[in-house]
């Protein structure tokens, strides 16, 4: 049993646990962890794979769409053509007509000029 002495010094000096080690080790762990989290964050958002570059490709990607979508177009027009001029001479004619400016035979050919004003 303690005197009331000791209960008093017990009271006003509670025994210390040996906690400045365990104190340390979790400010070692809290720091480790917080550095982590940023070396983390920068390379989500900074680093090579980030959010950023996944942006930018996703943006170069539709670009490139768009130009593959007009180009298809084009080889499609082109590929009309080609079967057009393999298969009649309707458009052989059309075709020098228009940039060889020939005329058939019989025909006249009149050039109308704008007057000047």
């Amino acid at each position: 049993m303690l005197s009331v002495k000791e209960a008093v010094y017990l009271a006003e000096h509670p025994p210390r646990e040996e906690s400045g080690s365990a104190e340390r080790l979790m400010k070692i762990l809290y720091g480790f962890l917080g550095f982590a989290f940023i070396v983390l964050q920068y390379k989500l958002w900074l680093g090579e794979d980030s959010v950023r570059t996944l942006n930018m490709l996703e943006a170069e990607v539709q670009a490139q769409r768009e130009l593959n979508e007009s180009l298809e177009r084009r080889n499609r027009l082109v590929e009309i053509e080609v079967l057009d001029l393999k298969n009649g001479l309707e458009a052989v004619e059309e075709r020098a007509r228009s940039e060889l400016g020939m005329i058939e035979k019989g025909e006249t050919f009149y050039l109308l000029v704008p007057q000047k004003k």
